[in-house]
């Protein structure tokens, strides 16, 4: 079993689509911020995280992207890893 297969892909959305990850048959964890998912504080055991795009922009703070700054948290957990 691969690293990926074994720690996992977190895959955050800010739009309903699928994934080629989950195609490949790998392990693959939605957050789905789009729908209210919480978005996860830290990356630990994660192999990869993905961050989609979506009709937002990266400096907004509407409320139409709540969870920007859960977001950036991630992704410095994710940079420090």
């Amino acid at each position: 079993m691969s690293r990926v297969e074994q720690t996992g892909v977190l895959v955050v959305q800010h739009m309903p689509h699928g994934t080629a990850l989950e195609a490949a048959g790998l392990l693959v964890r939605v957050c789905r911020a789009w729908a209210g998912d919480p978005v996860p504080e830290s990356s630990a055991g994660l192999a990869a995280l993905v961050m989609t795009g979506g009709p937002m922009a990266a400096y907004d703070d509407s409320p139409a992207f709540l969870t920007r700054a859960a977001e950036l948290t991630l992704l410095r957990s994710a940079l420090e890893a």
